[in-house]
């Protein structure tokens, strides 16, 4: 038996629905009132990756979905549009795909001959030191280069993925000697389960970034944006956004009703390096780098009127990701 409140939400939804086309069915650019071909002939505005030296496009590839693309040829012209239209910041891994490194071989057969113009970040699961440089060795070879610009120790979830992660014969001590060796660059770590695990590692352990879920429904429960991006800052931390429009979630109901544009404006408006966003197509990819390469920071009284439009609709279905 559905409760009043989700009751009302349906009936929005269903009269929303009824009068308004879907949200994924609209131009974004058409309704932002942005032309796609002036858009994407602007420059894309680069940031610091907080104390790590690297400068890095405000908008990067997130390579999960292209993983997953039954279509190789087409998850390899999405990347390499993405590198023409200036993102120089991919991020993959090797459980990105049906089968073990299918996101990481398209990224570096994508990226062949450009290697010195792009920055690649990849990941590992692994807890022990053993199981992350296996990782990683595969990740190098999969990508066609002899160094990663980041490797990030994955989706800390737990005070048993921290003590694994860091303690003796753990991923951070063989990465740190990697890294010693020349292969890795600079070490992050990701999270998206718990905002209160992800700000203890931020302050208690020498990591340079953080990659976390941000966008316009986080600030109303369990908040990254509240509980860990502050003591990121603290830190110098370069921080990156992922889950920008909640994997679709949020720009999918008619009565939630934020666009594209918002949602990302919303994210790039915070204090982060970049926002990744993932993409299947082509297309999608040159709607978020026009939205991207126009976008104005978003004031207080928008970010305001935005949150009071999510509000009413945060439950569990859309942020499935969070403890």
């Amino acid at each position: 038996m559905p409760t009043r409140r989700e009751f009302l939400r349906r009936s929005a939804a269903a009269a929303a629905a009824a009068s308004l086309p879907s949200l994924l069915g609209r131009d974004p650019l058409a309704f932002a009132g942005i032309d796609r071909k002036e858009a994407l002939a602007k420059p894309l505005a680069l940031r610091d990756l907080g104390r790590t030296g690297i400068r890095v496009s405000c908008l990067g590839l997130g390579c999960y979905y292209l993983g997953n693309l039954a279509d190789e040829e087409k998850a390899v012209a999405v990347v390499k549009r993405a590198a023409e239209l200036g993102v120089n910041w991919f991020d993959t891994a090797p459980s990105y795909g049906p089968r073990t490194g299918v996101s990481e071989d398209r990224v570096g057969r994508a990226l062949r001959g450009l290697r010195d113009r792009v920055r690649i970040a990849t990941k590992s699961t692994c807890r022990d030191g053993a199981g992350a440089l296996k990782d990683l060795e595969g990740s190098l070879r999969r990508l066609g280069t002899d160094r990663v610009d980041l490797f990030q120790f994955h989706a800390l979830k737990d005070p048993g993925d921290v003590k694994g992660t860091f303690g003796e014969k753990g991923a951070f001590e063989a990465l740190e000697k990697a890294r010693r060796d020349g292969k890795v660059l600079h070490l992050g770590f990701s999270g998206h389960f718990d905002p209160d695990l992800v700000a203890g590692v931020c302050r208690e352990r020498s990591l340079e970034t953080v990659l976390m879920p941000l966008n316009a429904l986080d600030p109303h429960q369990r908040s990254f944006e509240k509980g860990a991006l502050p003591a990121a800052r603290e830190k110098g931390m370069g921080v990156i956004a992922m889950k920008v429009f909640v994997s679709g979630r949020l720009v999918s109901d008619p009565a939630l009703s934020p666009t594209a544009a918002e949602c990302l404006r919303y994210a790039l408006s915070l204090p982060v390096s970049t926002a990744i966003v993932g993409c299947s197509t082509v297309e999608e990819l040159e709607t978020d780098l026009a939205l991207a390469k126009t976008f104005a920071p978003m004031d207080a009284k928008e970010r305001e009127a935005l949150l009071e439009r999510t509000r009413p609709f945060v439950a569990k279905d859309i942020e499935w990701y969070k403890r």
